[in-house]
């Protein structure tokens, strides 16, 4: 049996509905304030222009249809293939900078100032049961407040796998310290004490600048029976990229009893686009350290 304690299964999705990585799709757009009802399906856009995917300023992905004031209001209309189900869909969208995204006239997602790429957020089943054969509709109103500007939206259906966990630790206690964080999870007849540690020692500038944090973890059985446990611990190379076409590489070492993991970027730059900074500098390190206590905990 396993339990993730941290973090969350990743999703893997397919496009439905593909967003301008996959076509550039074509839709409906303004960018002077729009009437009450413009998210509904039986709303007249009358006098929008008809534009493809992706909308926004130069630099950004995929992008085909300027986008230069402070507003823009996108309609997408759609059919239902017929060969796919309505099971975990997932809106995938990009965005920048505030946003709020309708299905059928039904709110879906919203986000606050800033750029994000190829988000992912699950469709509410109120929303799903409004999809039909044809006549749906995607719609955003998305607000520049400054900088470049972005829109682009998609619907995807999530990919089950089997390698995932089985079920989810169940957290018993956290105590939250200045420089440390405790946990107590519950893993079937196992307890996992879990503790984040933040070197911020503020006379110590050597650990106070370090761009690195302790993870430090100890079981014991509940139940009274023998266990084998293993500790998984993963990061994605995504972390250490700027778009997630990026070719990385990967390294392990290992050294006096320590065991090093690396990943980054295969092209270390650093370059400026317009107002855009990007970094791909660097890369992610875990090292891993095994204390084996000769006695049972009390």
């Amino acid at each position: 049996m396993s339990y993730r304690f941290m973090g969350r299964d990743r999703i893997e999705v397919e496009p439905v509905i593909p967003t301008a990585a996959g076509e550039a799709w074509e839709g409906l757009y303004t960018f002077a304030e729009s009437a009450a009802g413009w998210m509904k399906n039986d709303f007249q856009a009358t006098g929008w222009k008809k534009g493809k995917s992706g909308f926004g300023t130069e630099g950004n992905p995929n992008l085909s249809t300027p986008w230069l004031t402070d507003d823009i209001w996108v309609l997408r209309h759609f059919d239902w293939p017929e060969d796919a189900n309505k099971e975990s869909l997932i809106l995938q969208y990009s965005h920048d900078d505030n946003i709020e995204i309708y299905l059928n006239g039904i709110e879906i997602a919203v986000a606050g100032n800033g750029l994000d790429y190829d988000l992912l957020k699950e469709i509410p089943a109120e929303a799903i049961q409004t999809i039909q054969p044809t006549g749906n509709i995607l719609a955003a109103h998305c607000k520049n407040n400054g900088g470049g500007a972005y829109v682009d939206m998609g619907i995807m259906r999530q990919i089950n796998k089997d390698n995932t966990f089985d079920k989810k630790a169940t957290q018993t206690s956290v105590n939250v310290l200045p420089r440390q964080t405790f946990y107590t999870f519950e893993c079937g007849g196992v307890q996992l004490e879990v503790i984040f540690t933040a070197p911020l020692l503020m006379d110590n500038p050597d650990l106070l600048t370090a761009p690195y944090n302790y993870l430090t973890y100890q079981v014991r059985a509940l139940d009274g029976k023998e266990h084998d446990v293993q500790i998984y611990l993963e990061a994605t190379p995504q972390w250490a990229v700027n778009e997630l076409d990026q070719p990385v590489i990967f390294e392990q070492a290992e050294k006096e009893g320590v065991m090093y993991l690396k990943t980054g970027t295969a092209e270390q730059v650093f370059w400026v686009n317009q107002e855009m900074v990007s970094v791909s500098i660097g890369g992610i390190f875990i090292w891993h350290r095994l204390l084996l206590r000769a006695k049972p905990f009390p």
